[in-house]
């Protein structure tokens, strides 16, 4: 009884794998699928997201990437859009990408950039009109869709995940690079897998559409399906969603390296302001710097003091004229 029920779990398990695989498209980056330009900086290939039940797509490679043996660092651009006017969610499931184990900076990476879908009257134009937007961050590192993402940093305030990008016009570039230069290990490996969903408006999607969160929605196929292809940290098309670990320990490391830079960075521009003044007000002779008054200058000044009149009245002199004596006025007394 016990082996019938394991075998009747398994058998329910391919059976499922069968129907949700079965709303999606895949394609892989080998040459059979020719989802990267067979000759450098041809035109990228466009990927078309179809509608309802069949409105994603999958694009994900295993081997071809660590068996890449060009001569110039391996780069690959292609488009998905979706039809009529709906928007397009990518997310991505599985990526096993290098970084820089001392500067942590992006070795493999993939980028994404939203375009229009308005297609100009020439495609030069349009490609043009392309290369003018910005590509997103770097991706890279190791993730699985069902695995804990732990950051050293808090949640963001938009609540989109780490692992998503959204694109409202309905059709994203993608830059897969890895770089040949920096050989892989025989441990390292490179992997990527991505899932490209089309979206609606809640407010004008039919009833067939479930929502995802901040008014978006996809289509009820998708949900439960082992995928996940809602772009946000609660991901809630999937029961079993990733959970956010947010380490503060490993922020509060990062934060104290960043103060200590900030205060030896005050310390020497306090420094080096200060060296400044002290050069103007040399420069203009001010405060202690101002020039000493010369001796003339004192002797000068000692003249004309001497030379005001006093407030005592001068003594009298010895030659003015007395009155006469009381003897000779009066001599008989």
């Amino acid at each position: 009884m016990g082996f019938n029920t394991r075998l009747l779990f398994a058998f329910s398990l391919v059976t499922n794998k069968i129907l949700t695989s079965s709303h999606y498209t895949n394609y892989t980056l080998d040459d059979g699928d020719k989802v990267c330009p067979v000759m450098p900086g041809g035109p990228p290939k466009e990927l078309i997201v179809g509608k309802d039940n069949r409105s994603a797509i999958i694009v994900k490679d295993t081997q071809y990437l660590k068996n890449w043996s060009g001569r110039w660092d391996f780069e690959c651009k292609f488009i998905v859009r979706t039809k009529d006017r709906m928007g397009l969610f990518a997310v991505i499931q599985k990526m096993s990408f290098r970084r820089d184990p001392e500067s942590d900076a992006c070795i493999d990476y993939i980028q994404f950039r939203s375009v229009p879908k308005k297609k100009s009257l020439f495609s030069l134009f349009h490609r043009e009109e392309r290369e003018s937007n910005k590509w997103s961050k770097k991706y890279c590192g190791q993730l699985h869709q069902f695995e804990s993402v732990v950051k050293d940093e808090p949640p963001p305030t938009s609540q989109v995940a780490f692992n998503a990008y959204i694109s409202k016009e309905g059709e994203i570039e993608v830059l897969i690079h890895v770089a040949v230069s920096r050989k892989l290990d025989q441990d390292s490996s490179t992997e990527i897998e991505i899932a490209f969903t089309s979206y609606m408006d809640c407010s004008v999607a039919p009833s067939t559409y479930k929502s995802c969160g901040d008014g978006y929605c996809i289509h009820k196929d998708y949900f439960s399906d082992n995928v996940v292809n809602c772009p946000f940290i609660s991901c809630k098309d999937e029961p079993n969603c990733p959970k956010y670990v947010y380490d503060p320990t490993e922020f509060e490391k990062g934060l104290d390296t960043k103060v200590y830079v900030t205060a030896v960075t005050s310390i020497f521009l306090s420094f080096f302001l200060f060296l400044g003044c002290i050069m103007l007000c040399r420069y203009f002779d001010m405060l202690c710097w101002s020039e000493t008054v010369p001796q003339d200058h004192h002797r000068a000044s000692g003249t004309e003091l001497e030379q005001v009149s006093p407030t005592a009245p001068p003594p009298e002199s010895p030659d003015k004229d007395l009155p006469p004596a009381y003897e000779t006025l009066f001599p008989g007394r």
